[in-house]
């Protein structure tokens, strides 16, 4: 008995040993290959130094060579309010019939006016623009990626 639990502790300390070892080199290959990817990195890093702020934000732009056709549908959807302060002047005049007992007769009144009209209207525009059309020249698009 004492054997057979000498030889199942000597397994189980061997199936132990060969898992650290078989994670030890599964970590070593994947460093290995982080590396790798950071030395396809190496070469773009300057190039991003350029293109980024302070903020980290990316600034970048993108040439649109003349002649390019453009389709484009731009939603637009927009609420703002109108002021109208102004002063309506009437000048005109109206008949207004009368019939009495003496007969029937038509008194033209003139009526003059200055209407003062103040209301703010609110205005929404919804609607989708449709842009179909071609650059005439070549167009520099920045981008901007970030906070």
């Amino acid at each position: 008995m004492v054997i057979a639990r000498v030889g199942r502790t000597r397994i189980i300390s061997l199936a132990g040993l060969s898992v650290a070892v078989l994670s030890l080199l599964l970590n070593i290959y994947l460093l290995s290959k982080l590396r790798e990817a950071e030395r396809m990195i190496e070469p773009v890093l300057p190039h991003l130094a350029n293109i980024t702020s302070d903020q980290g934000v990316l600034r970048s732009e993108v040439r649109v060579p003349a002649g390019t056709p453009l389709n484009l549908d731009i939603p637009i959807d927009e609420q703002f309010n109108v002021t109208v302060d102004t002063i309506l002047p009437i000048n005109t005049r109206i008949t207004v019939p009368l019939r009495s007992a003496l007969g029937n007769y038509d008194i033209p009144l003139p009526i003059r006016a200055d209407v003062p009209i103040r209301v703010v209207l609110p205005i929404r525009v919804r609607h989708v623009f449709e842009l179909r059309s071609s650059t005439s020249e070549d167009l520099v698009v920045p981008i901007e990626v970030g906070q």
